[in-house]
C-alpha cells in the first residue's frame, strides 16, 4: 500500500492508495502540533466522495472541500488513455465511498440517455482504431466519428460519441420536423446539385452507389434491373431474379477462368 503526503499541508495530511484520507498532526490551543495520526473522515457532495482539508494554520477553521477521485488522480497520475475524449474517474462498483486505485477507471464523459457506452479501441501503439457508437451500439472505423474543434484554447480536439451515420439522421430528422427548415434545405440542396463540384459528386455517388447495389443484390438494384418500384416488389420475384442474377455471375466467372 503507497502513501503520498498531500501538497501544500506541510505533510499534516496524506492518503493512501486505497483511498484513505490520514491526518498526521494537529494544532492544539497553544499552537503546538499534536502528533497524534487518525483517519479523516469522508462524505458525498454533488456525487463524488469529498473530504474538508483544514488549512494548515493554528487558531483557524478555514477549510477547503477536496474531491478524493480528483486527488487520487493527481497524486497517483492516473494517466487518461487518450486525449481525443473528456474523460471523469468513476468507481467501477458504484460505491463512490470506495476510492482505492483498483476501483477507479477513466470513463468519457456522456449525456443521459445514451443506449451505449462509446467505448474507444486502440492498437499496439496505443492509437484509437475504431469506437462503439453511443446511438446504434455499433464498432466502426474511428474515421466514422467527427473530431470537433476544441472548445477553448489550450484544450485538445475531441471525437463525438454518435457516428457519422447517426448523426446524419439526427440532423435530417430535425430539418424533416420543421418546415422552414425543410425549405431551406432543398433550397441549397439544389444550389449544390447545380454547380460544378455538386455535379461532380452526384455524378460519382450514383456510380458507386449502383456499383454497390449490384454487389449486394439488393431492393434498389432489382427493382431497377426490372423497371419496376420497391413496393412493387414481391418476395417471390426477388428470390427469383437473385437466383437469376447469382447464376449469370458463375456463368461469368467460369468462362473466365476457362479463357
Amino acid at each position: 500500500m503507497k502513501e503520498k503526503f498531500i501538497p501544500y499541508t506541510k505533510k499534516r495530511y496524506s492518503i493512501t492508495s486505497d483511498g484513505i484520507i490520514y491526518s498526521n498532526y494537529r494544532y492544539t490551543h497553544n499552537g503546538k502540533r499534536s502528533y497524534k495520526r487518525k483517519i479523516v473522515s469522508k462524505h458525498l457532495s454533488n456525487g463524488s466522495a469529498v473530504f474538508n482539508l483544514q488549512l494548515n494554520k493554528p487558531f483557524t477553521h478555514r477549510q477547503k472541500i477536496v474531491s478524493i477521485n480528483v486527488l487520487m488522480s493527481d497524486l497517483f497520475n492516473l494517466k487518461l488513455p487518450d486525449v481525443f475524449h473528456m474523460y471523469a474517474l468513476k468507481n467501477k462498483d458504484g460505491d463512490l465511498m470506495n476510492n482505492s486505485l483498483d476501483n477507479l477507471e477513466w470513463k468519457i464523459r456522456c449525456r443521459d440517455g445514451i443506449n451505449f457506452y462509446p467505448q474507444p479501441y486502440y492498437d499496439k501503439k496505443g492509437d484509437i482504431t475504431s469506437k462503439r457508437c453511443s446511438h446504434c451500439g455499433e464498432i466502426q472505423d474511428i474515421n466514422q466519428f467527427e473530431l470537433m474543434k476544441a472548445r477553448a484554447e489550450g484544450q485538445n480536439c475531441t471525437y463525438r460519441n454518435k457516428c457519422v451515420p447517426c448523426m446524419s439522421k439526427y440532423h435530417w430528422n430535425r430539418i424533416k420536423s420543421n418546415d422552414d427548415e425543410y425549405t431551406q434545405h432543398l433550397i441549397r440542396r439544389n444550389k449544390y446539385k447545380n454547380s460544378e463540384k455538386g455535379k461532380a459528386y452526384y455524378k460519382q455517388y450514383y456510380i458507386d452507389r449502383d456499383k454497390k447495389a449490384s454487389n449486394e443484390i439488393n431492393d434498389y438494384y432489382i427493382s431497377k434491373c426490372l423497371k419496376i418500384s420497391t413496393n412493387e416488389l414481391t418476395p417471390e420475384l426477388r428470390e427469383i431474379y437473385k437466383k437469376k442474377i447469382t447464376l449469370k455471375q458463375k456463368l461469368e466467372n467460369h468462362g473466365n477462368k476457362e479463357n
